[in-house]
């Protein structure tokens, strides 16, 4: 499976996939604070604690690829 960044927000699944990752990774990623909210993630419904999460793919990337090196 082959994943082009071309969307700006993505969902969960589509990042764990773009990623290798799994769902609950990202979760941890965003409880920790490696991936920051607003940059990396936000929420479908911003006032809704319990919406759904986006990422953007291009800015998770980056900050992962930043605290590689």
């Amino acid at each position: 499976m082959e994943f082009t960044i071309n969307v700006k927000w993505v969902s969960q699944k589509t990042a764990s996939g773009y990623f290798g990752i799994s769902e609950r990774t990202l979760l941890n990623m965003r409880s920790q604070e490696v991936l920051t909210e607003g940059d990396c993630w936000r929420r479908k419904i911003p006032t809704n604690s319990n919406s759904h999460v986006l990422y953007n793919l291009e800015n998770c990337e980056k900050r992962l690829t930043l605290l590689s090196k």
